[in-house]
């Protein structure tokens, strides 16, 4: 098992630490994980991916981001489809909440956006949610930031429910 380093800053990313962590994720195996001070999303991707992979969609992450400072969002290294399409969008929306509760609602549309076009050319999705992700983001064309931000999180929403059967 490794702790992935999605972002280039990372509180995990010294040696060992990452894999320790999940180490105890891993034999916990919590059904419910709280984290409080979620640091873009490096810890909320690698734990739901941990999390899915023990329990499928039978698991609840809750991350509180209680020091974001929205200062290197721009550094995201995204892996394709080595996280579940699920995990990816628990991903996006924990990182994205607290930038829109936070008045950054571009921030927040951005990473929703960045999400639905990788979820959008994914091989392992069908047609039928491709095609409602690409509605969205034309659908979003030409409207404020916040109106884009709450039309990605719909398009994340429904494409969490088609694929799992449980709403968010």
């Amino acid at each position: 098992m490794k702790y992935r380093k999605y972002f280039r800053k990372t509180s995990l990313k010294q040696k060992g630490h990452g894999e320790t962590f999940l180490k105890e994720v891993l034999n916990k195996k919590p059904k419910s994980f709280l984290e409080i001070g979620v640091f873009h999303g490096v810890t909320a991707r690698n734990v739901c991916e941990l999390l899915y992979k023990i329990h499928k969609d039978e698991f609840r992450y809750i991350g509180l981001d209680l020091f974001e400072e929205n200062e290197d969002r721009a550094d995201l290294e995204v892996s394709d489809q080595s996280v579940s399409p699920q995990a990816s969008i628990i991903a996006a929306i924990q990182q994205g909440v607290p930038l829109y509760n936070q008045g950054d609602a571009r921030a927040c549309a951005d990473v929703y956006r960045d999400c639905i076009k990788s979820l959008a050319v994914r091989t392992d999705l069908n047609g039928v949610i491709k095609a409602s992700l690409n509605r969205s983001l034309k659908m979003s064309e030409s409207k404020s930031a916040d109106e884009s931000a709450w039309i990605y999180r719909y398009a994340l929403d429904k494409t969490y429910s088609t694929l799992t059967g449980h709403t968010l």
